[in-house]
């Protein structure tokens, strides 16, 4: 698939990210190899990732 509406994608994720800072959330990331759940913060540059963690880290 692709994304008919790019702009409106755009607008959604910029306020997802920024509720995802201000809320703390944990971002499940399933097709990362490496990290499994991550942390975001916001920067001078915008919402970046924060931390990386293991899902053992986080919920046990």
């Amino acid at each position: 698939g692709y994304d008919t509406r790019p702009l409106m994608s755009m607008k959604e994720k910029h306020l997802f990210m920024n509720d995802a800072v201000a809320n703390d959330y944990f971002l499940f990331l399933e097709h990362d190899a490496h990290s499994e759940v991550c942390s975001l913060k916001n920067t001078a540059k915008g919402v970046r990732l924060d931390q990386t963690h293991t899902f053992n880290e986080i919920f046990n």
